[in-house]
């Protein structure tokens, strides 16, 4: 499966899982972030559960791609 298929997959999960939080503006927010973290590392070909793995354990993205 490539990474883009990857990204929209587990995009659709979360936003059915989070779909009451994002009736509040802090539950956007936070979908909003995650939503921007999945896409860049689509992007840059990292796959999107060990990439959310490093951000969660660093708190940065990892370098992109030359």
């Amino acid at each position: 499966m490539s990474p883009r298929a990857v990204t929209a997959s587990a995009m659709a999960m979360i936003a059915r899982k989070v779909s009451q939080c994002l009736k509040t503006e802090r539950g956007a927010h936070a979908f909003s972030a995650c939503a921007s973290v999945f896409g860049s590392l689509a992007l840059w070909g990292i796959e999107a559960v060990g990439g959310v793995l490093g951000v969660l354990r660093t708190g940065r993205l990892p370098e992109a791609p030359p």
